[in-house]
């Protein structure tokens, strides 16, 4: 997987870039509470994991290197406002991975999607997810063992999600 150096300084760059992006998204904005980032990624996590033992199967295992670039990628989308599988460097999801070091894998996929700073943000992107037959069958395939999932706030109350989804080679 990652090297653990790499890690570490992709997560140093993630805080030291992202943290704009995030701040005062904790408090309450006209007396109705939005979800952070960080909360919407916990509920998109539980949810896809809740769907998938329901129809079941086995629920996937967090991966701080997948979340992490989950979050890069997030970050790209918000930053240069597209929505997308390919980033604003031209890199899949493949290339970003094997950027990243990340070569342990045997299949990979991902979910993008955005919605507008509302309280039900991730619900909303979970929604959307479902009801296309591409991102509902990531959710669902059988082979994928672990998951991150990373969103980002825009300055213009976007959020923007990204779920990659693994089933490494051992």
């Amino acid at each position: 997987m990652f090297a653990r150096g790499a890690v570490s300084l992709l997560s140093f760059l993630f805080l030291l870039v992202h943290a704009p992006c995030i701040a005062g998204d904790r408090g309450a904005r006209s007396g109705n509470k939005e979800q952070s980032p960080v909360e919407i990624e916990q509920r998109i996590f539980e949810a896809v994991n809740g769907i998938r033992q329901k129809n079941g199967l086995r629920p996937l295992r967090h991966s701080p290197e997948l979340q992490s670039m989950a979050r890069l990628h997030s970050l790209d989308m918000a930053n240069h406002e597209y929505l997308g599988h390919v980033d604003s460097r031209g890199q899949d999801l493949k290339a970003r991975a094997l950027a990243l070091n990340l070569a342990d894998w045997r299949m990979i996929a991902e979910n993008v999607a955005r919605a507008f700073g509302h309280r039900q943000s991730g619900e909303a992107m979970l929604k959307e997810w479902l009801t296309s037959r591409e991102h509902r069958e990531n959710i669902l395939e059988r082979e994928f063992a672990a998951t991150g999932v990373g969103v980002v706030r825009d300055r213009n109350g976007y959020y923007y999600a990204t779920q990659i989804f693994i089933r490494s080679t051992q």
